[in-house]
């Protein structure tokens, strides 16, 4: 009789063991992260029979445009004796997509064909996977998620080269600058080091469509005295540019480094001019010329650029949205810059960046910010005296052909102020003497 219960507990003991391994075998582990809780298995093991776990929009090979939609199907078959609802999800920042249906109850030995329609949003390496969830019986009420199984449909397409970039695929390394307009980092995309700029707007549909065909005709704008647009993420909370690194910062940090050496100051206006030249052959004004725009990537003259322009868009502009809002400080240091008649509400011009250019050339030649002794109360208060002819002091210690030309450019009289080419001339000029007066005399 003991030899008989003893072998009966065996045997439960043993029946057990094999249910868990059972269950085991057919479960994998959870997947990691808050985004899904249910139990994760293997294709094969799936408790419904799918068609394909692969899907290609039949573009296998291909490449597939962005914001364009493609098509693919799947049947999923119930092969059970009992109920099972099955939906599909889907988390991805990188794509739509629609499914017909989304959710559905099969009965007993029944099947059903879903739907899908995929519209890529940006360039990746790999697209994220749709989810196939089942679970027994047509309620998910009282269903608990450790029930529920799950297995991937993987999206297995390449996407066309384009100027919208996954966010995920951008690495960041550290902040700059963190203000109103956005925070500012260094970081990484496709082991290049880049400059990502957060774009903090009140975004809408209509603004990403305006952003998305501005920057495709910004891109266009290639040249190597342009600071490159790398592309941007549109991905709502993630919005930003990515932007070609300057290693060596720009002007104003460079002179603040002690590096702005005669000749590489006559080299950095001398490519400012090329740059501006550059974009005014295609119809484009840049509009917020300044110090901390002029990018330093090089700082041996002999190099073919050192200075590249940035920052020769207007976000308000390519958005349709209102202006970023910034400090009191920022407003005040930013008007300095900006030329009378453009403080009055008129449009910048090429005469309006030549005056714009007159106030870098003040600051890196002095080595300080406009206005060390910080004449007016407020941003308001500095405009109203400007747009009146208020000018800076310009130091003794500044040669006087260069003081002659900083007072050209900010002519109060528009057409008074010198043309860009008569500007790159006098740099061209002024490097040539500068090297002939550092050649040994033999």
């Amino acid at each position: 009789m003991a030899i008989s219960i003893g072998s009966t507990i065996l045997i439960l003991f043993v029946v057990i063991i094999v249910i868990i391994a059972w269950i085991l075998s057919r479960r994998r582990t959870t997947r990691k992260g808050n985004t899904y809780k249910y139990t994760q298995v293997e294709f094969n093991n799936f408790p419904l029979t799918v068609s394909k776990n692969t899907l290609t929009f039949e573009n296998e090979g291909r490449v597939m445009q962005i914001n364009k939609a493609f098509h693919d199907e799947i049947n999923v078959y119930n092969p059970s004796e009992i109920e099972k609802t099955f939906k599909i999800e889907s988390k991805s920042s990188q794509y739509n997509i629609e499914c017909e249906p989304r959710i559905a109850i099969l009965g007993p030995h029944s099947s059903i064909n879903v739907y899908f329609t995929i519209t890529l949003l940006c360039t990746c390496k790999e697209y994220e996977a749709i989810q196939l969830i089942t679970f027994d019986g047509i309620s998910e009420e009282n269903i608990e998620d450790d029930d529920k199984m799950i297995t991937p449909l993987y999206i297995n397409v390449t996407g066309e080269e384009s100027i919208l970039i996954d966010y995920k695929e951008i690495e960041f390394i550290d902040t700059i600058k963190n203000g109103n307009n956005g925070i500012v980092s260094t970081g990484k995309y496709n082991n290049q080091n880049v400059i990502i700029k957060r774009l903090n707007l009140k975004w809408n549909s209509n603004s990403y469509e305006r952003f998305i065909n501005s920057l495709k005709e910004l891109t266009k704008l290639r040249s190597p005295l342009l600071i490159n647009i790398i592309g941007a993420v549109t991905t709502p909370e993630h919005e930003c540019m990515i932007l070609e690194y300057a290693e060596h910062g720009n002007a104003r940090t460079c002179y603040r480094r002690g590096e702005m050496q005669p000749l590489l100051r006559a080299k950095i206006f001398e490519d400012v001019c090329k740059g501006l030249e550059f974009l005014y052959q295609n119809k484009q004004i840049h509009g917020n010329i300044k110090p901390t725009n002029m990018l330093i990537v090089s700082l041996n003259i002999q190099s073919t650029v050192c200075c590249k322009l940035g920052h020769y868009w207007n976000i308000s502009q390519m958005t349709g949205l209102p202006k970023l809002t910034i400090n009191e400080e920022e407003m005040l240091q930013s008007t300095y810059y900006n030329a009378p008649e453009v403080l009055k509400g008129n449009e910048c011009t090429k005469e309006s960046d030549v005056y714009s250019l007159g106030m870098s050339l003040l600051e890196i030649y002095q080595e300080k910010m406009l206005y060390p002794e910080r004449p007016f109360s407020n941003a308001w208060d500095a405009a109203l005296e400007i747009s009146k002819g208020k000018r800076p002091n310009i130091p003794d210690t500044i040669d006087l052909s260069i003081k002659s030309l900083i007072q050209q450019c900010w002519n109060q009289e528009i057409e008074q102020r010198p043309q860009l080419q008569e500007i790159y001339q006098f740099f061209t000029s002024l490097k040539e003497q500068i090297i002939q007066q550092q050649e040994p005399i033999l």
